[in-house]
């Protein structure tokens, strides 16, 4: 099966590469499809390590701004913050042993601080998390959640990114939540499947704003094909349900990311059996040999 989807996809390329990614109209083709393809251009990273600096504005004036190193398998997520109000933490997601484990270093005084929460499932990614600039939405990969909430083709638009005008589908699908509505994709076909633009209307306590998020990638190569991680994204909130007045803009580069590595080294921490630990369940300190930790 897996082969024969890859079979799929590479024709579709071909046929894009006859002429298709140059003029406006793209080839028809239903939702079932444009889902297998961005599945395919999932596949083909399956973890990968990096850096990622956030910048969040307002009224022309920053707002926050970080910088944090991330890693990510098919069940572990990992984020060590370097700069900004969270310098010095780590946060460690296992969703295998459903344990999240933080380590807290204060800048100060250099004290170490140890927190252990448990979740059955992985926890909600930031905004912030590369892999929400495009290839997830909620944390979810973008192929499932549009699989699993009616994705539909309304239509066929060009995006201007960079230099090059990209030629994309228009889908739209059942929102997360109640707190949004007209959630929209752009998928790019061409040379492999992945989400250029993603835009919703969100319910706030003021009131109705449009939200749009512009992505930008870089392709990787991996077996042979092209493999599309987000290499740089910006969020615009604007005021209300129009685009005339940006409320607020957040941007997120990525850097140095590599992909398909172990990170397993990551997760094994250097912590004595006897460290206490704050147990978030029982509200207590444990020994840190009490609470489970596998890398």
């Amino acid at each position: 099966m897996k082969r024969q989807i890859t079979l799929l996809v590479f024709l579709f390329f071909e046929f894009l590469s006859t002429g298709y990614g140059k003029n406006i109209l793209l080839p028809p083709i239903n939702a079932e499809f444009l889902i297998m393809g961005l599945k395919h251009n999932e596949s083909l990273i399956s973890s990968g390590k990096g850096g990622f600096h956030s910048r969040l504005s307002s009224g022309g004036k920053i707002t926050d701004e970080f910088t944090a190193a991330f890693a990510f398998d098919d069940h572990r997520t990992y984020y060590s913050y370097k700069s900004g109000p969270l310098t010095g933490c780590t946060a460690l997601y296992n969703k295998k042993i459903h344990r999240k484990l933080y380590i807290t270093v204060r800048p100060e005084d250099g004290q170490i601080s140890y927190r252990i929460g448990y979740t059955k499932e992985e926890p909600m990614p930031p905004d912030e998390d590369p892999r929400n600039w495009g290839r997830c939405y909620w944390g979810i990969p973008l192929s499932k959640y549009l699989q699993d909430h009616k994705a539909r083709i309304i239509g066929q638009e060009r995006l201007k990114v960079g230099s090059e005008v990209i030629p994309c589908y228009v889908v739209r699908s059942e929102p997360f939540s109640k707190y949004e509505r007209n959630l929209k994709f752009w998928i790019a076909p061409k040379d492999g499947f992945r989400c250029i633009q993603q835009e919703r209307i969100s319910t706030t306590r003021y009131g109705e704003r449009l939200e749009r998020k512009r992505f930008f990638y870089k392709a990787y190569e991996v077996n042979g094909q092209k493999a599309w991680f987000p290499q740089r994204g910006i969020y615009w909130m604007f005021k209300d349900r129009t685009d005339e007045k940006v409320s607020a803009k957040l941007e997120v580069e990525v850097m140095d990311f590599q992909p398909n590595v172990d990170i397993s080294d990551l997760f094994r921490v250097d912590i004595d059996p006897e460290t206490p630990v704050w147990d978030e369940k029982l509200s207590r300190l444990r020994p840190f040999k009490e609470i489970g930790w596998q890398p």
